[in-house]
């Protein structure tokens, strides 16, 4: 899956920006402002999506366990080829067996799973939980239960980690197209590659 390609979605995010600008694609807000930011505060735990912000930085503020213990295990039905993401206390695993798990990050336990993939990493936003899936869909569930939000099809496998920067869900799929969607599921721009 998306870890065939090293280097891949630093190429893509570059990509990405100058599509955009070649193509007249509307600019990406501004970034949050550090005050701003901490207005918005983020659980130690949390990693909303892959490597941790729409930056793609891979880095938090928040200091490293001191110890590295294994608190629980989970067994998915395939091997997570994908990286999950932690929001609100629950973790999000991505699974080739076809399936979005939704974890209690404290014991392990199974609250949910969404049928559809086998899925990308994810992305938490508002509630909302983001994967793009080998049908083609870029599909959002409601992250406490599960249920299905919306589901978009963008006509070739959704490979690529979802990104959530500012009120627009970015993804790229295996014909070469970046989809920006507002955070209901309503396509803003697609443009070819």
């Amino acid at each position: 899956m998306s870890g065939s390609f090293p280097g891949l979605r630093g190429g893509l995010c570059v990509l990405l920006v100058f599509m955009m600008t070649a193509q007249g694609a509307p600019a990406f807000p501004p970034a949050p402002e550090p005050a701003a930011e901490a207005a918005l505060p983020r659980a130690a735990d949390d990693w909303p999506q892959f490597h941790y912000n729409a930056a793609r930085s891979g880095a938090t503020a928040f200091p490293a366990p001191a110890a590295n213990t294994t608190i629980w295990s989970f067994r998915t039905g395939g091997p997570v080829n994908e990286s999950p993401a932690v929001a609100d206390g629950v973790v999000f695993v991505p699974s080739a067996d076809g399936y979005l798990y939704a974890l209690n990050y404290s014991t392990g336990a199974q609250i949910w799973k969404a049928p559809g993939g086998p899925y990308a990493a994810p992305a938490v936003a508002a509630g909302i939980v983001y994967a793009g899936s080998e049908d083609g869909s870029l599909r959002a569930f409601r992250a406490l239960d599960g249920t299905p939000y919306f589901s978009f099809q963008s006509g070739s496998p959704v490979r690529t980690p979802v990104l959530v920067f500012g009120t627009s869900v970015f993804f790229g799929n295996d014909a070469g197209n970046i989809t920006a969607l507002d955070p209901a599921g309503a396509p803003l721009w697609t443009n070819d590659t």
